[in-house]
Order: structure tokens, then sequence, then C-alpha cells
């Protein structure tokens, strides 16, 4: 275990003997570090935190500290990192306000700077969050998510798998799988390139791209787009769609964007 001499790390933390602690760093009682994570200066890691295998945190990062909650009690709960993720200087993951809830990270994703995860929130793997851009309490971002630089997503939105928020975009709805959301709530094409680099095949592709059109771009109501969805009998990626759409609590953007 390297720990720095300057770090303040409490005896009742759990660091494993490959983790790396840096200069200034404030590991309070309760937090729990996996092999071979490396935690950078002036980190401070609070409450009952536990972070997995392998992550990268660098500079001035804050985890755990109390949610931004007026009536937050005050008791310790739980954030729970997964593996492999690199979170950025001057990130902030704040534990949840909900009893026996947690904030929940999962594996390889990239926290760019400034980024904030807010109280209760649920990241999937493989999530991108760029420079600025922050989560309210509550928010559930699915796998392979990209949320683009200060962009802001409203207290209790989803968002989908392999969705995409543009630079500057706000979301107060939620945002189906594999769309693109540009300004408030407007969604506008889908996340083409990444559908293609993650391996979706061409006919899968295509009929995301159907239902697209059949929800969003044909004039056709939410409901009225769903019943034709149905009887089409698209593939499970349409599924998805009208799984995740009549799920939704908030409602879901709507907009007539660019493809």
């Amino acid at each position: 275990m390297a720990i720095h001499p300057t770090a303040v790390v409490s005896g009742g933390a759990q660091i494993h003997e490959t983790a790396e602690i840096g200069p200034y760093v404030v590991i309070d009682e309760g937090v729990r570090i996996g092999a071979g994570t490396r935690i950078g200066p002036f980190v401070h890691i609070l409450g009952l935190t536990t972070i997995g295998q392998e992550n990268v945190i660098h500079s001035h990062v804050v985890i755990g500290d109390r949610p931004q909650h007026t009536a937050y009690d005050g008791r310790p709960r739980r954030v729970v990192i997964g593996d492999r993720n690199v979170i950025r200087e001057h990130v902030t993951i704040h534990r949840p306000y909900e009893e026996e809830a947690e904030t929940r990270i999962g594996n390889d994703c990239f926290f760019m700077v400034s980024s904030h995860v807010g109280h209760d929130s649920i990241v999937g793997d493989g999530v991108i969050m760029t420079n600025g851009s922050m989560l309210g309490g509550h928010v559930t971002v699915s796998e392979r998510a990209i949320i683009s630089g200060n962009a802001s997503v409203h207290q209790f939105v989803r968002i989908g798998r392999f969705a995409m928020m543009q630079g500057l975009s706000g979301l107060s709805k939620d945002l189906p799988p594999f769309c693109v959301v540009r300004g408030i709530n407007n969604v506008a094409g889908l996340n083409t390139v990444g559908l293609r680099r993650a391996g979706f095949s061409p006919a899968a592709r295509q009929e995301i791209k159907q239902a697209y059109r059949i929800l969003f771009r044909e004039g056709n109501s939410i409901p009225r787009a769903l019943e034709m969805l149905r009887v089409a009998e698209f593939g499970p990626e349409v599924a998805e769609m009208i799984d995740f759409i009549e799920s939704s609590k908030r409602g879901v953007i709507a907009g007539r964007g660019e493809e």
C-alpha cells in the first residue's frame, strides 16, 4: 500500500494493499478503496463510500459529501463506484438523500473536469460526462450514454442507453435510448456514430431510424406512435425504446430537430 505521508486516512477506512493514496488526500472512516485504484492529491472521500478496482481519481475530487438537499438528516449513506473509472479534476459525486438508497456509478465511465453527479443518481457502465455537465438528484443514466459539455439534467430524469446530450443542452424530461437532445428538451436525431461504433447491425440501426421517424418526425402523438411501433413488430432495440417511453413518469422529450 502506498500512502503519501501527508494523507489523512481514518483508521476505520479499508484500503487495499495495492491502492495508491496521494498527497493531502483525506479519507474518512467507513470508506473502502479497491485494488489498484490511484487517488491523486487533495481528494476528499467521505461517508460510506466504496470504490472498486483500477479507478484513477485526479486531484481535488470530492466523493460522498452531503447531498445538496435542505431536508437531509445528516446521517452517512452509501456511494458505490465500480471499476476502471476515470474521474478527473474537481468532479463531485454526492451521497444519497433517501434512506437505504445509494448513489451508484458503474464501470468504465469517464467523468471529465468539474462534472457533477447529484444525490441518489445511478450512472451505468461506460457513461461519459464531459466538462461541467451536471446531474440533478435521482437521475438515472443508462449504459454508454454521453453527456456533453455544460449539459444539465433535471432531477428524476432518465437517460436511455447510447443516448447523447449535445453541449449546453438541458433535460427536464426523459431522453429515450439512442436519441440525441439539442437545446432544451429538443430531440435532434439519433446517435448514429455511437451505434455504429458499438457494433449495432445495419438492420438494427435501420429499425431504430424507422422508429425514430414514427415517434418524432411524422406528427404522430406518442400513444399513436407506440401503437404503430408495436404493430410493426420491430426487433429488441425498438422494443427497448417502447418500454422506456411507456415507463416514463416525466414524459419524453419532443421537438422537430434535424436528424
